[in-house]
């Protein structure tokens, strides 16, 4: 019998695993479906540490779509898989919300350790007992392999993405400007006895590390990660750092020149002057910030993550101080996920001129990303770097 799930669906790639129970080593197909619009084929040939005990545990798959699909179409996305060669497809369910996040419910999948409880009464883990690593950088860098490589090889659990703990830099922010506001209006003889002289800035900083420690209280491993490529949580780095003493970041990043073809193509909506600076700010803030974590992080090349994806381990590794077991796996799963391989923008662009952007357009590039190209050592050619 054909059994799994299809674990992840977002616009660009589904992810999941799937076995015979008769045959737990046979080739299996896995098709992707929109009605009758074939969207890809693949083979599970992914090695899941957490499904090891099935044979030789190459029971995953990812595959990435040709094109983007848009959000209201995933809820159509069906996944189904047969023996190789087989007729008889099998679909894949979806492993439901539910299932991911209820401790008490007996495990529909053994491709799925809880990580995850929102029982109140539950034990929590302190902030100098917990390890989290975030993943972080623009959007199109890689990061989503990075991270689901961390979460199929190594001890650390976390879901698909986060986006909740770069709230953190516009806590601190509006929290300044209102201290700020209040303090050049009200007359500082006057505001000595003001409830507002109890909270000075230095404790809401205090106050905001304690709400995030709680909106990530729920995690019940102390190797947790987050995965939120985004200027805001760039903007937070400090902050987290100070509430998670052991928190480790990964800073994934891409010359802007093939990040922002690939923004382009996954972002159709969006205005190219926004795709450049989104770019450029995630950039430019990071050399800002890094400073304030030394020797908590480490910059991935989105590139070397498909030409040297066991050194990349390795430079994640030495981060983590993972065991070498996970680390060769590590290497092994980012050889494998192969981040954006199906997109056009995985080429390196040898002219600006490749890209078929309009004058205009180049323009403003160079007005709005060029600054940071240069910071970084990115050229316009073949080279790519410096």
């Amino acid at each position: 019998m054909i059994r799994g799930f299809l674990e992840y669906v977002s616009p660009a790639q589904v992810i999941g695993w799937t076995l015979d129970d008769h045959d737990l080593n046979a080739p299996i197909t896995i098709r992707v479906l929109l009605g009758n619009q074939l969207l890809g084929q693949c083979e599970r040939t992914i090695f899941r540490p957490d499904l090891g005990e099935f044979g030789a545990g190459l029971h995953g798959f990812v595959l990435e779509f040709s094109s983007p699909l848009m959000e209201g179409e995933l809820a159509e996305v069906v996944v189904e898989a047969a023996r190789t060669g087989s007729t008889e497809w099998c679909p894949l369910p979806r492993l439901q919300p539910t299932e991911m996040q209820s401790a008490s419910l007996q495990r529909a999948s053994p491709a799925f350790d809880t990580h995850w409880s929102d029982d109140p009464i539950r034990a929590r883990l302190t902030d100098e007992d917990c390890f989290p690593v975030f993943v972080t950088g623009s959007v199109r860098s890689g990061t989503s392999a990075v991270a689901w490589a961390l979460m199929r090889a190594t001890r650390y659990k976390g879901f698909a993405e986060g986006h909740v703990i770069d709230m953190a830099a516009a806590l601190i922010a509006a929290v300044q400007s209102h201290l700020d506001e209040k303090h050049r209006f009200l007359p500082a003889a006057s505001v000595v006895d003001f409830h507002l002289m109890r909270y000075p800035v230095t404790r809401v900083d205090a106050e905001v590390q304690r709400l995030l420690r709680r909106l990530a209280g729920g995690f019940t491993t102390p190797f947790w990660i987050d995965k939120t490529p985004s200027h805001e949580m760039i903007l937070s780095i400090p902050i987290v750092a100070r509430a998670w003493p052991n928190a480790r970041f990964i800073f994934m990043k891409r010359r802007g020149l093939e990040n922002v073809i690939s923004q382009l193509r996954k972002f159709p909506a969006d205005s190219f002057d926004r795709d450049c600076r989104r770019w450029a700010d995630v950039m430019a803030d990071w050399r800002k910030i890094r400073s304030a974590v030394p020797g908590k992080f480490v910059e991935l090349e989105q590139r070397t993550l498909l030409h040297d994806p066991d050194g990349s381990a390795l430079r994640v590794g030495t981060l983590l101080e993972l065991p070498a077991i996970e680390v060769e796996a590590l290497g092994e799963q980012l050889r494998i996920l192969r981040p954006e391989t199906t997109d056009p923008s995985a080429h390196v662009v040898s002219d600006v001129a490749e890209t078929g952007w309009s004058s205009e357009m180049i323009e403003t590039f160079h007005r709005i990303c060029g600054p940071e190209m240069e910071a970084y050592g990115y050229t316009y050619d073949v080279r790519y770097s410096q």
